[in-house]
């Protein structure tokens, strides 16, 4: 329902809640899953997210740390890796641990001016338009979607509903 960028690191937090109240086994299972997979949770994604983010205070944080970010820049080859992720977070922007994660600046800002962002952090600015134009997901995940609310239809309980999206031909 919310496909932009703004919004992927919002999801992958809302699948980790979700899996909270899963068994154990279920749980460690999805958590090394997202966190080979869990690119939402990285920084960058972090900071888009926060900058697009319906609560102002929220928004001056992401805008703060873009800035520093900026400030803070690195010569040495930046690497998108997924960071250790805190599952046990109760926002959605604490899924990584910012004191001991390099954030690097979103390559969607580098075109806003200094002035821009430190206007952005003062008057708590939502995200520009252009950024919320980019999707979170490819049409590869959609057809999944597809197929696992096909699941849920036609059958109950976790192992059926396993069993029956192993048998399903992507």
């Amino acid at each position: 329902m919310e496909p932009s960028i703004c919004h992927g690191s919002q999801h992958l937090f809302k699948l980790i809640q979700m899996t909270s109240s899963s068994p154990r086994k279920i749980q460690t299972i999805v958590h090394q899953t997202v966190q080979t997979n869990g690119f939402f949770a990285h920084p960058e994604n972090l900071l888009v997210a926060m900058i697009a983010d319906s609560r102002p205070e929220v928004r001056v944080l992401g805008w703060q740390r873009t800035k520093s970010a900026r400030q803070a820049k690195s010569s040495k080859l930046r690497l998108f890796q997924v960071p250790d992720m805190n599952f046990k977070a109760t926002e959605s922007y604490d899924m990584v641990n910012w004191s001991t994660t390099e954030a690097t600046e979103p390559p969607l800002t580098r075109s806003l001016s200094q002035k821009e962002i430190d206007v952005n952090i003062t008057t708590a600015a939502c995200a520009p338009q252009k950024i919320s134009a980019f999707p979170c997901h490819s049409k590869a995940v959609e057809r999944l979607d597809r197929v696992v609310t096909e699941a849920a239809g036609k059958v109950c309980g976790w192992k059926s509903r396993e069993d029956y999206t192993s048998e399903t031909s992507f």
